[in-house]
C-alpha cells in the first residue's frame, strides 16, 4: 500500500483540541489518529475494502540483515 500526503488546514482551536485529545489517548502519531478517526466513520461496506493500515515507520530489518 502506498501512502499520499494531503495537506489539511484547520482552524488553530481544532488543532489545539486534537493535540489534547491525542494526549488524552496516549497517541503520538496525527497521522495514525487520524486514520482512525477517518475509519471509523467510514460505513461498514467502505470500511470492508480498506487494506490493514501500515505500521508506522520504517518496515522492520529480518534478523541478521545489515543496515
Amino acid at each position: 500500500m502506498t501512502s499520499e500526503r494531503k495537506n489539511i488546514i484547520q482552524p488553530t482551536e481544532w488543532w489545539d483540541a486534537v493535540a489534547e485529545q491525542m494526549e488524552r489517548d496516549g497517541e503520538k502519531n496525527l497521522s495514525k489518529w487520524a486514520g482512525e478517526c477517518m475509519e471509523a466513520n467510514l460505513d461498514g461496506d467502505l470500511r470492508a475494502t480498506l487494506p490493514e493500515r501500515p505500521t508506522v515507520g520504517a518496515p522492520k530489518k529480518a534478523e541478521g540483515e545489515s543496515k
